[in-house]
């Protein structure tokens, strides 16, 4: 019976370090991916800043170009 004790507990503790080992690795890789992730969020900030002057940009000379009487824009509301 004692024998029997002992065998459940050391199968239990290898267990409870194995799952601890895997606990270790998936915070390894999380502080890995969110690296990742935060040089991800930098380089979308900056690319979603380039694409705002570039909006703005194209904006600004369909203005022009209309208050030098081109239509480029199309008239808002539906057909009839």
């Amino acid at each position: 019976m004692t024998l029997a004790k002992w065998l459940k507990h050391f199968e239990e503790s290898k267990k409870i370090s194995t799952f601890a080992a895997e606990i270790n690795s998936v915070d390894a890789m999380h502080e890995k991916s969110n690296a990742d992730l935060q040089r991800q969020i930098k380089e979308l900030e900056a690319a979603l800043q380039a694409e705002k002057l570039k909006n703005l940009a194209l904006n600004t000379l369909i203005d022009i170009a209309e208050s030098q009487g081109i239509q480029i824009r199309k008239k808002s509301g539906a057909k009839q």
